[in-house]
């Protein structure tokens, strides 16, 4: 059932938590198991009484563990643990590593978050990357580089030559500028 059609009329776009809260506590929710609603105080203490009750388990299933179990079991809380923490040591170590590269924080928040599928830390990267073109693009159009070679407003695919930088050019750069751009390479070849 979607939120909307639990609040009903108290429902209203981006609403925080805490509005969520104060609109749910006149509702009361159904145990779907039997059919019958429950209380939300009554769910509330009911979860808080599994919780418990899971809790008194897995330390009755200690207790009664042989020598052979509990050091299988602490071997195994060792290795998550050990885990976690070179989860969390190769999290830092990334993020130290992006932000000594140049990116923003929350750049590398975004590739951090997507560090474990390869997929979609490749597709965040692209999407960097593509927004820093953009980005270096905008800042060069209208600009001249530090060869003498200017790129146009009107967009900067096409840079422009002088007269003295085509003299110097080699036999395939002029067969790639007339390629590419034969109208300058026909005004650069004009006498």
């Amino acid at each position: 059932m979607a939120l909307k059609e639990l609040l009903g009329e108290a429902y209203k776009d981006n609403m925080t938590q805490a509005e969520i809260e104060t609109a749910l506590a006149g509702k009361k929710l159904a145990d779907l198991a039997t059919g019958s609603y429950v209380d939300k105080k009554k769910w509330d203490a009911a979860e808080l009484a599994k919780a418990n009750a899971e809790k008194a388990l897995e330390e009755l299933q200690k207790a009664h563990m042989t020598e052979d179990e509990k050091k299988a079991a602490a071997a195994t809380d060792r290795e998550n643990r050990i885990k976690a923490l070179e989860k969390e040591n190769s999290t830092y170590a990334l993020e130290k590593t992006l932000l000594s590269k140049g990116y923003t924080a929350e750049e590398t928040a975004k590739l951090v978050e997507k560090a474990d599928d390869i997929k979609a830390y490749s597709e965040v990267f692209a999407e960097i990357a593509a927004a820093r073109i953009s980005d270096a693009s905008k800042k060069l159009k209208g600009k001249e580089l530090k060869d003498g070679t200017h790129i146009p407003d009107g967009g900067g695919e096409k840079p422009t030559y002088t007269k003295e930088q085509f003299q110097k050019m080699g036999y395939q750069e002029r067969v790639k500028l007339a390629n590419e751009n034969p109208d300058l390479y026909s005004e650069l070849t004009k006498q």
